[in-house]
């Protein structure tokens, strides 16, 4: 299985989050609208729960998601959440540090060029 995670790329709603992905051929929405117009107004986001499902082998520019009470959507949606949620967990049980780095001076981030760990963007 073929999966493709769409993060809101800040066109619309949070930059970031994850509003669509792809399985194979069907692209799932979980999220649509919020996009700035050319005007400068924001359209109304909305959210879909269950995803608004599309099958670009048959509707390539995403017209009309399939019917939710198809045979077809059925099929794919546990695909979709599947998918959905290999990602979130992964997302969470990644490799997340809960040191606190605030309190001891060792670990202060420095800024020294002749040192190999040390990141800056100050230049001597």
């Amino acid at each position: 299985m073929k999966t493709l995670f769409h993060p809101n790329s800040g066109a619309a709603g949070k930059y970031g989050n994850l509003q669509a992905l792809r399985v194979n051929q069907y692209k799932a929405f979980y999220v649509t609208g919020g996009a700035k117009a050319c005007n400068g107004s924001i359209g109304q986001e909305e959210h879909h729960h269950p995803p608004l499902i599309f099958n670009l082998q048959h509707d390539i520019q995403e017209q009309t998601p399939l019917d939710s009470k198809s045979a077809e959507y059925h099929k794919v949606l546990p695909l979709v959440n599947q998918a959905l949620m290999g990602i979130l967990q992964g997302i969470a049980t990644d490799n997340v540090s809960i040191a606190d780095y605030s309190h001891d001076p060792a670990v202060i981030p420095c800024c020294n060029p002749q040192h190999l760990v040390c990141r800056c963007q100050s230049t001597y």
